[in-house]
């Protein structure tokens, strides 16, 4: 019982980071184990963090959160 989210804005003008953070916050229930962030941009590239601190601004930004049941381990 994961969850994943994600937005597209062109415009660029949204802050993703902001956005995905309230995903994951939201999406909390259906996986505490672990978790992850992406955003893209046509000008940056993609960039990929557990931390969302670290995540710049983008077009396209995606999180997942991850329920540990059968592989309880990191690499799972």
């Amino acid at each position: 019982m994961c969850g994943i989210a994600g937005i597209i804005d062109f415009s660029g003008a949204k802050n993703l980071p902001s956005i995905l953070h309230g995903f994951s916050e939201k999406l909390y229930h259906r996986g505490p184990d672990d978790h992850g962030f992406l955003t893209y941009s046509s000008d940056q590239g993609a960039h990929c963090t557990r931390e969302i601190g670290q995540l710049p601004n983008g077009q396209v930004g995606f999180m997942h959160r991850r329920l540990s049941i059968l592989d309880i381990s990191a690499s799972g």
